[in-house]
Order: structure tokens, then C-alpha cells, then sequence
């Protein structure tokens, strides 16, 4: 049996989850157990979703007929502003669990990224700010103000090398549960 575990924030517990060829079960450290069968699977979302303290935040939630949803993530959390990247056994955890999924249900969805209506707004809040930095910029040229063109510069390159990745890597779309690219899983750290 494939197992993964975690606490992925500080109002849950640890959580044990264990794949059987039917469902995902899960134990917390406090004696409560659960599950979710794969039967009752509709949807798979998988989405990069980094944060200030955690910039590898991978998270996978699988919903269910009845409301049901299963989030994980591969961070643990340890404390305030501190998690544990646990990408080496989430990974396998994870192509484990779509593969038990894709052989008992084969009518789940499985989409990736973000909606394609929070992609596009993601996009043009993005050119907004872009096209404001290099109005920035200009503005500091025109004025002869080398510390605002350098700032605004500054800014619209940072800007758009974070962007860059977050948006490739929340692309929507559907995937293949066989076929995991590296782009959806987080990066396992050596």
C-alpha cells in the first residue's frame, strides 16, 4: 500500500493517507479516520498555488458526487511560517493515486491550472500593471528621475519573471492520469 502523510495547516491535524485499489483512506494523529472512494470521484483539479513562505505549493483536490472534497499538498506544516517540502514522497504518492483512480473510475475529469476565466483576468491585470510600469518608466526618462525608470524597470522585470512560471504552470486544461508531465508536479528538491 502507497502512503503519504501531512499536516497542511495549523487547523488540521496529521493526516495518514493510504491508496487501496478502491479509495483513498486517511487517519488524522488525533484517531479520526475517513476515506473517499474512488467511485465517487468526478473531479481531479491539480494547481501550482506558491505562497510567500511556500513557493513549490503544489496542491491536488479530488471532488466527489456529494459534496465530498480531498485536498493535499506537498508541504507539511511544522509551525508559523514553517512547512517541510515533502515533494519527494508526494510525487510517487500522487501518480500512485491516478493511477488507482484512472483504473477504478473512468469517467473522473481531471483538470489542470486555473479557470479560463481566472486565467484571462490573471492576464490582463497583468498587462495593466506591465503597461503601467513602462508608463512608469517612461515618465522617469522624460523627467530625468534614473532612480523611478530604474524602480519601474525593476518592477516589470521581477513582475514579469514570477508571472512567467505561474502562468505556464496554471495553464488550464485537462490532463492524462497516466501521463503526469513534470509541469504539474512540484520539483523534488536532491
Amino acid at each position: 500500500m502507497t502512503e503519504y502523510c501531512q499536516r497542511r495547516d495549523l487547523f488540521q491535524k496529521e493526516r495518514r493517507y493510504t491508496l487501496s485499489p478502491r479509495c483513498v483512506e486517511w487517519t488524522d494523529s488525533g484517531g479520526e479516520c475517513g476515506g473517499f472512494d474512488f467511485a465517487d470521484v468526478e473531479r481531479v483539479e491539480l494547481k501550482f498555488v506558491p505562497t510567500r513562505y511556500q513557493r513549490n505549493l503544489h496542491r491536488t483536490v479530488l471532488r466527489g458526487r456529494a459534496k465530498q472534497k480531498l485536498k493535499l499538498t506537498n508541504t507539511h506544516f511544522k509551525g508559523l511560517a514553517a512547512f517541510e517540502d515533502r515533494s519527494a514522497i508526494y510525487v510517487p504518492f500522487l501518480r500512485e493515486l491516478h493511477r488507482a483512480l484512472a483504473a477504478a473510475n473512468p469517467s473522473v475529469r481531471y483538470t489542470r491550472g486555473m479557470s479560463h476565466f481566472g486565467y484571462t483576468l490573471t492576464l490582463v491585470l497583468c498587462l495593466i500593471g506591465g503597461v503601467g510600469a513602462l508608463f512608469g518608466a517612461y515618465y522617469g526618462l522624460v523627467k530625468d528621475n534614473g532612480w523611478l525608470l530604474f524602480d519601474c524597470l525593476l518592477l516589470l522585470a521581477v513582475g514579469v519573471l514570477r508571472m512567467w512560471s505561474y502562468l505556464a504552470k496554471n495553464r488550464p486544461g485537462s490532463y492524462d492520469p497516466l501521463e503526469l508531465s513534470d509541469e504539474l508536479l512540484p520539483q523534488v528538491k536532491s
